[in-house]
């Protein structure tokens, strides 16, 4: 059973103004030929917007990119005439496909807002674009694991990959596991707060590759908030 930790302090980081943006994976200027990804998993971005900015519109084609709110509101705009908030507990799905332009901004002129950036490759090219918002109560992602991206929808957003992301929070003192298939690989990492994963201790930001394990148990030291990567 073996368990990889990359700690949160090994991430890329890009600052100005208005940004602060942690890179799990190479992204923008920060490249590492050891972080390239994991899996189709390509880009896992922890991103601090401060309020009244954002990322203009840009266009992106044949990625499954994925927003999940943390602290904050998120506005999404983008050229097929989408517009919507989220807050803490909201995913927001976007399948760029044939192509789409898109922007994601603070909702907030007082608030700075707190997300993760997540890119997934897609199984097929040139899919029509579209765009899917969900919003999951703290009772659901505090009860259990709660799915939010997976390629069958339902009460999750869908993507076009074989893969699943699930949430969950948890309060210091309170454990929770999840079973794990031996033919699949795992990422974890630690949005918030501090736990342990199968005994080793992990921090805000930390990623866990995950391999022949048959079930990750997590204990919170702090209050957290973790989300699981099942992909192919």
């Amino acid at each position: 059973m073996t368990l990889k930790l990359q700690a949160a302090r090994e991430r890329g980081r890009f600052k100005n103004a208005w940004l602060d943006s942690r890179h799990t994976f190479s992204f923008g200027e920060f490249h590492d030929p050891a972080k390239l990804g994991y899996s189709d998993l390509r880009v896992l971005n922890q991103d601090i917007v401060a309020p009244g900015h954002g990322f203009g519109m840009h266009r992106h084609r044949d990625m499954e990119i994925v927003s999940w709110i943390l602290k904050g509101k998120l506005r999404h705009e983008d050229s097929m005439g989408h517009v919507s908030v989220a807050g803490p507990g909201g995913v927001q799905r976007l399948t760029a496909g044939s192509g789409m332009a898109h922007g994601e901004f603070n909702d907030s002129q007082l608030e700075p807002v707190h997300f993760l950036q997540i890119w997934i490759l897609p199984r097929h090219e040139g899919v029509p674009a579209s765009y899917e918002a969900k919003q999951y109560t703290d009772e659901a992602l505090s009860a259990g694991w709660v799915c939010i991206a997976s390629p069958d929808g339902g009460e999750a957003t869908r993507i076009d990959q074989d893969a699943r992301i699930s949430v969950t929070r948890l309060k210091a003192g309170l454990d929770r596991a999840m079973p794990l298939s031996p033919q699949r690989r795992t990422w974890v990492h630690l949005a918030l707060g501090a736990a342990t994963l199968n005994g080793q201790a992990i921090a805000a930001g930390d990623g866990v590759i995950c391999e022949n394990e048959k079930e990750l148990n997590f204990k919170a030291e702090k209050d957290s908030e973790i989300v699981v990567f099942d992909l192919n």
